[in-house]
């Protein structure tokens, strides 16, 4: 699959094809924090959308930073923080390739990000470029659509190995944990993905 560019990502916004957006906290995020596997910090937020994850987290003691390449689903973003905590900052931001105001992070997230870049080399560097914006030994919660789906025609996330995964980041992370898991669309569907808990080296 070739990366996903920021045209792309116009192009769904602007057709309504976010299958992602389903408009509730993704279930996989809210069992890290109610685990305590994942706590209160300054956090990076990778490709926020209209920022219900962002927002969710807010509410949950975290200082919250959310960046994604289109304009639409900020605006959507600023105004439901405005009228939730208010607590939020949304950017819009090219990553990797533009700086982040605020860097570095203490923890970042991203629901699919990172699974969007095309070939080994490019998910290399997006690896690397997140680094460089955590402290040391800061942490990265990734969900990452896996090769494991059971239906692999239907259409969904781009779908990675462990050792694709764990190979792009290695380099610069240490994977803390990784578990099965699924992803929920606003279409009723489900795609199985890799909850990944990445450690900067």
């Amino acid at each position: 699959m070739s990366r996903i560019v920021p045209e792309d990502f116009h192009a769904f916004y602007k057709e309504g094809r976010t299958p992602w957006d389903t408009g509730r906290p993704d279930h996989n995020l809210v069992a890290m924090v109610e685990e305590g596997i994942l706590g209160p910090g300054r956090l990076l937020d990778i490709g926020c959308g209209s920022g219900t994850d962002a927002i969710w987290l807010a509410s949950h003691g975290f200082e919250v930073t959310g960046i994604d390449l289109v304009e639409a689903p900020l605006t959507k973003a600023r105004k439901k923080d405005a009228a939730a905590s208010g607590g939020c900052r949304f950017l819009k931001t090219i990553f990797p390739g533009e700086e982040i105001p605020g860097s570095p992070f203490a923890l970042a997230y991203d629901r699919g990000c990172f699974h969007s870049q095309g070939n080994d080399a490019a998910k290399k560097n997006f690896a690397g470029a997140l680094a460089e914006n955590l402290v040391d030994r800061g942490l990265w919660l990734s969900l990452v659509g896996s090769c494991d789906d059971p239906d692999p025609t239907e259409p969904g996330p781009p779908r990675l190995t462990a050792v694709e995964t764990t190979t792009a980041v290695e380099p610069f992370f240490e994977v803390e944990l990784m578990r099965k898991s699924h992803l929920e669309t606003n279409q009723g569907g489900k795609h199985q993905i890799w909850v990944c808990l990445f450690r900067k080296r």
